[in-house]
């Protein structure tokens, strides 16, 4: 998978207040959807990997440990079924 946000670093990232992670996660969705319904002629693969690799910083922030860490890891399925 290719980085997409090259400057989060997971320091970075884990220093974000958590509405920053979770508002930037679904402006990927948004942006993604938003190619989608204009028949965008990039590779739709990389929205989805944008937002994958957003959840992928956001999981291994050890302040969603505990059940909102397993809600992340859910939604993350569901994204990498699209």
């Amino acid at each position: 998978m290719a980085v997409f946000h090259p400057d989060f670093t997971q320091e970075q990232w884990d220093r974000a207040d958590r509405a920053y992670q979770v508002l930037s996660i679904f402006a990927a969705l948004l942006r993604y959807r938003g190619g989608c319904e204009r028949d965008d002629r990039t590779n739709p693969r990389h929205g989805l990997d944008r937002v994958l690799e957003l959840l992928d910083l956001t999981v291994r922030d050890s302040r969603w440990m505990g059940g909102r860490g397993s809600e992340l890891l859910r939604f993350r399925e569901a994204v990498a079924a699209l």
